[in-house]
């Protein structure tokens, strides 16, 4: 849509995303500046790529001796009893069928964990001949409110990424992307593979 509205393609890498992206409001905006035939300095500013460094913060592959970390950083998205939410990530990462271990990144900034970023292993099966594909689908993203839009996610994948593509990681899925983080995926390099319309299966007799 904004393409279409400036009529150029737009390179997410030139743009601080979680700063001029973040809102119905900054989209506008962005298009009008960049529809302006002679752009004022704020407009410029406006348009070039951000400056502000990363926050220096360590991104590590959880242990279990992150769990109760992991558990109150939670509350944030799952539930907020932290043992309720020890139960969940046993279940969903630790004691899933379909992976060897949880595949999960977590980003500590002095030795407090202000960020987590997962992936859970699935199975699909495809095709008439019903082949099987082990996958990951990224999920349960948490960043601690006093420490967004500084760039950590975007830390925190690039970390991920490459080190599951070092333990031969195939294919990863995003099913339920917002539209922030699908801008930053697609900025990073991920591709998109269409939205899913509704289907449903009638019965045999209908």
């Amino acid at each position: 849509w904004i393409e279409a509205r400036i009529g150029r393609v737009v390179d997410p890498t030139t743009i601080d995303l979680p700063g001029e992206w973040d809102s119905i409001a900054r989209i506008v905006r962005y298009v009008e500046l960049s529809m302006s035939a002679t752009p004022s300095p704020s407009a410029s500013s406006a348009l070039r790529p951000s400056t502000a460094r990363p926050r220096a913060i360590e991104v590590v592959r959880y242990s279990a001796e992150n769990a109760e970390q992991v558990a109150q950083l939670q509350t944030r998205l799952w539930s907020p009893d932290a043992t309720l939410n020890l139960q969940y990530l046993r279940w969903k990462y630790t004691e899933n069928p379909y992976g060897d271990g949880p595949d999960i990144y977590l980003a500590f900034d002095q030795r407090n964990l202000i960020g987590m970023r997962s992936f859970y292993p699935s199975r699909w099966e495809c095709h008439r001949e019903r082949r099987r594909f082990d996958v990951l689908v990224a999920d349960d993203l948490v960043i601690r409110d006093d420490h967004r839009n500084q760039g950590i996610l975007t830390q925190m994948m690039q970390v991920a990424v490459k080190d599951l593509q070092t333990r031969g990681r195939e294919y990863i899925f995003n099913l339920s992307g917002g539209a922030m983080t699908v801008l930053g995926s697609l900025a990073m390099g991920w591709r998109s593979a269409g939205q899913c319309q509704p289907t449903r299966r009638p019965s045999w007799r209908g």
